[in-house]
């Protein structure tokens, strides 16, 4: 039997049908799934970011700051930063 969990944080709701996202997200691989970042991990776009989203000025700005992302304290102690920019850009 697969179990599924749905864990929101303070302040997330969730997605709406028929609405664009981006998501940042974590991976992991122990458990094989992904961890939607809290708070600022995903975004709504319109249909117009949506049509050139590689352009999207909010789009940019996310990716940008992936390279400047500030790690949980429990993540560094545990040596959970697998995935992060710093990481694989060593």
């Amino acid at each position: 039997m697969i179990e599924k969990f749905l864990y929101l944080f303070e302040g997330e709701t969730l997605i709406e049908e028929g609405k664009t996202y981006i998501f940042s997200t974590r991976i992991n691989d122990e458990k094989n799934w992904h961890y939607v970042i809290s708070e600022y991990g995903k975004v709504e776009i319109d249909n117009e970011e949506m049509k050139n989203v590689n352009n999207s000025k909010r789009f940019n700005e996310i990716k940008n700051a992936y390279k400047d992302e500030i790690h949980l304290k429990a993540d560094i102690k545990s040596s959970n930063v697998r995935n992060s920019y710093r990481q694989l850009h060593k």
